[in-house]
């Protein structure tokens, strides 16, 4: 056996394995999440992490034969055939492409490989949190089904499309489903140009969780665009976005900073607009006549950790919509705290 360990950027939860010239795959391994761990295309395979982006480790080893399964601290394993034509096939960065120092999977030339991922610690590293690694091992052998040997971590299963936990109660669904469409009507009618109101938004929730957990979730930036709406992305400049499908090109977005018990955020709302005199592309029109301010703060509670949240110089006609929609966050958070991943939006 010939082992090595790479340290790989995830990014948009995926690790990468490049293939030479679009490999040859099993037919009911193709699927756009595959089986929540490992999914296979024309161009290689995809690897799920919890991580959204950031750094996590993986352990690549080369067998002249099939190996005995990992320990049960890797949580999730799958096995998948793998048909290479030409080499070489090699682990990298989803923007970036392989990485200078991968061992090439393909060490036998063309031919059938099996190749069995196993993972652990990927509901830690959608916390937020290190030690997030992956498991390579690849043999020759026949071409035969995939084999999903091992599902039991949470964000599997959110990869997967399974229930996860408990979701937030049907009435409060509602109320945030109805606070989002009137929030975005009074937005599109020019209500975030109204003077910011005096008293703003303040509410409590205690949630049954150890602090560093809840920090760790708040803390993730790349946690906040799932967490607020159906999807988004962390930039480079240390900015958060997130966007509603329901609403086209609707998005609010936000500069963070993060301190030992709190993170503060300015808050924006913006619509995809036509593209402005002189200029070939749309962009995105600011809704507020200046971004809002929200802080996070939290402390430790005899059982749990109760969280603080305070929403400012949010125009006043927006503040009972939004206050229904900060009651739902904090309830998907505090179900996210328990369960390591998020139950489904309701206007998804």
């Amino acid at each position: 056996m010939r082992s090595s360990e790479h340290v790989v950027i995830a990014d948009h939860h995926q690790v990468v394995v490049y293939s030479g010239n679009s490999p040859a795959v099993t037919e009911d391994s193709i699927s756009e999440f595959g089986d929540g761990l490992v999914a296979a295309n024309d161009g290689g395979l995809r690897i799920f992490t919890g991580t959204t982006y950031g750094p996590v480790t993986v352990q690549v080893e080369l067998h002249d034969e099939e190996p005995a399964l990992p320990s049960t601290e890797w949580t999730e394993v799958s096995e998948i055939s793998f048909g290479v034509r030409t080499g070489p096939v090699e682990i990298g960065t989803l923007m970036g492409g392989p990485i200078p120092e991968s061992p090439d999977l393909a060490f036998s030339g063309p031919g059938w490989y099996r190749i069995r991922v196993a993972a652990q610690g990927r509901d830690r590293g959608q916390a937020g949190e290190v030690g997030e690694r992956y498991l390579l091992a690849t043999w020759l052998a026949p071409e035969a089904a995939a084999n999903p040997v091992r599902k039991s971590d949470q964000i599997g299963k959110s990869f997967r499309g399974e229930e996860i936990g408990e979701r937030p109660e049907e009435a409060s669904e509602a109320s945030a489903k109805n606070a989002l469409r009137v929030l975005v009507e009074l937005l599109q009618n020019g209500a975030g140009n109204v003077p910011p109101g005096n008293g703003g938004i303040g509410l409590e929730v205690a949630i049954e969780s150890p602090v560093d957990r809840v920090a760790g979730f708040v803390r993730s930036l790349p946690a906040w665009p799932s967490w607020l709406g159906d999807g988004g992305i962390p930039d480079l400049q240390g900015k958060w976005v997130s966007w509603f499908s329901s609403f086209d090109g609707f998005r609010i977005e936000g500069t963070p900073v993060v301190e030992a018990s709190s993170v503060t955020t300015t808050w924006e709302y913006s619509q995809l607009s036509a593209p402005p005199p002189g200029e070939s592309f749309p962009g995105y029109r600011p809704l507020l006549a200046a971004p809002s301010v929200v802080r996070i703060s939290w402390r430790t509670d005899a059982n749990g950790t109760v969280v603080s949240l305070h929403h400012n110089d949010l125009p006043e006609p927006l503040e009972a919509p939004m206050t229904d929609l900060w009651r739902y966050y904090l309830d998907r958070l505090s179900k996210l705290c328990k369960t390591g991943a998020f139950a489904q939006h309701p206007w998804q």
